[in-house]
């Protein structure tokens, strides 16, 4: 064997090689795929099948194109050996590998020129798209040209009965062919083995810890990119006058199909009332389905869940906002701003809570008669039922007699504690200031409010000084208190 040349089956590059011009190499690169099994039986037997056509009845060509198949047979007969390499063993060559990677921008670029050629051909343009400039990335300014150029055709289209039907003749065709139950199996396959695709995806991925942590911290990664993309987004936009900005809102709210949105909340409610209505109808005589289902799924759920990890968690969470609200406080009180307006929050809200009562008794009084208004407000209070409210309070009072039995002092101690830590002077200010201030402003109204109020206590004093001699009593040791030096008569 030669010293200067390669062993064989040897497809380390040549020395000289490297010195090779880039389409010395793209050559050798596509002679190499020309002779793989794939593409070099393919190629041969499209050439011969061309000369057999071209040939036809003919015996002149019929003797060119047999000898012409005797050469393409010669030529193409490495990729017929059973040593025939594949198209994945040539571009594993280092050198091919090259050589294709550094091809694939000029590929991507002619193909999107001969994207354009064809588009802008098609509609007569004189503009050629020119030649490839060795550009070593993709065109992306001419891939944009050739979208735009797209969607101003499809756009000249639109609305015309040819773009009408082949949308519906494709949609038919996808309809069609498409196999929905395939889709379904196919659905419930993976819904079935999620659980173990995601355990066998984490049980590989946590053999490499460090991994995993790298990849829990593009998450943060990810978030501030976002923010300070959306930071970037948002700086020229304020940039802008004010009016421009409120304009340009405007008119996109103004540009919202009202009437089709009042259409969506129609069929969404027509489809909840079906839904309703079904859910009825399928269900047992006076056993709706819909509770039963939601109520089976329910306890499926509460089966499932720890609730001493959720109560614990719970208390976790209330420590946690507990802390994050002193830390509020705290930054609070060197900005007085936040201070004033956490103090004016509650009554604002008060304020906006009034006004929107006033509104709505206003629309009340301008929209119905007294009738309307006395029939609907007794129709919804026949809506109540008092045996259920009065149960709701009796058993209320229930628990709340069980529990004074097992612990007589528990509400006695908590008033009691409450009383003791009462500021004694600032409580009795308060009531003084309260009690003045409230007598000052209702003076005017005594003569309204005393009467029928003292009119109903007396006949509830004397109603139950009639059912109950306790009543007498209690009046007796109220007198004492307040008459405490006068003798009793």
């Amino acid at each position: 064997m030669n010293a200067t040349s390669p062993p064989p089956n040897d497809h380390r590059p040549w020395p000289d090689r490297d010195a090779q011009t880039a389409e010395q190499r793209q050559a050798e690169l596509f002679a190499a795929l020309l002779q793989t099994r794939e593409l070099g039986r393919t190629v041969c037997n499209t050439v011969l099948a061309m000369l057999r056509n071209w040939a036809g009845d003919n015996r002149v060509k019929g003797i060119f194109s047999a000898i012409l198949s005797w050469l393409v047979r010669l030529v193409f007969a490495p990729s017929f050996s059973r040593r025939a390499a594949s198209v994945p063993a040539v571009l594993g060559e280092p050198m091919h590998a090259r050589t294709a990677a550094a091809a694939l921008p000029a590929l991507g670029n002619g193909i999107i020129r001969a994207g354009q050629v064809l588009q802008k051909t098609a509609h007569g343009s004189d503009d050629a798209a020119g030649n490839a400039d060795g550009r070593t990335s993709l065109d992306w300014g001419a891939a944009a040209e050739l979208l735009s150029d797209c969607l101003r055709e499809k756009n000249e289209k639109a609305g015309t009965d040819d773009e009408a039907a082949g949308r519906r003749q494709a949609v038919a065709d996808v309809i069609a062919r498409l196999d929905f139950g395939e889709i379904k199996e196919a659905s419930d396959r993976l819904a079935a083995g999620a659980e173990d695709v995601a355990a066998m995806v984490n049980e590989e991925l946590w053999r490499y810890p460090a991994k995993t942590i790298c990849l829990a911290g593009v998450l943060p990664s990810g978030v501030n990119a976002a923010v300070r993309g959306l930071v970037k987004t948002l700086e020229p936009i304020n940039q802008m006058a004010p009016d421009l900005i409120a304009d340009v809102l405007l008119t996109l709210l103004r540009e919202i199909d009202g009437e089709a949105v009042g259409r969506l909340v129609n069929e969404g409610l027509e489809l909840l009332r079906k839904v309703e209505t079904g859910q009825i109808l399928i269900g047992e005589l006076g056993k709706p389905q819909l509770p039963e289902d939601a109520g089976r799924l329910l306890e499926g759920v509460l089966d499932v869940i720890d609730f001493e990890l959720l109560l614990k968690l719970k208390g976790l969470l209330g420590e946690t906002r507990e802390a994050v609200s002193l830390r509020l406080c705290s930054y609070m009180e060197n900005h007085p701003e936040l201070v004033k307006d956490m103090l004016a929050a509650p009554c604002r809200d008060k304020a906006a809570a009034v006004k929107q009562a006033v509104l709505r008794l206003d629309t009340i009084e301008n929209t119905l008669d007294d009738g309307e208004i006395a029939g609907t407000i007794q129709q919804a209070m026949s809506a109540l039922d008092a045996q259920e409210t009065a149960e709701a309070v009796n058993r209320s009072l229930s628990l709340f007699n069980r529990v004074h039995d097992e612990h007589p002092g528990v509400v006695r101690d908590l008033f009691k504690q409450i009383a003791q830590s009462l500021d004694e002077y600032e409580a009795e200010q308060a009531l003084d200031k309260l009690a003045e201030d409230a007598a000052a402003a209702l003076k005017p109204l005594a003569p309204v409010l005393l009467p029928p109020v003292l009119q109903a206590l007396a006949d509830m004093l004397a109603e139950s000084e009639r059912r109950s001699g306790k009543t007498g009593e209690a009046l007796e040791n109220l007198r004492m208190a307040l008459l405490p030096d006068k003798e009793v008569a």
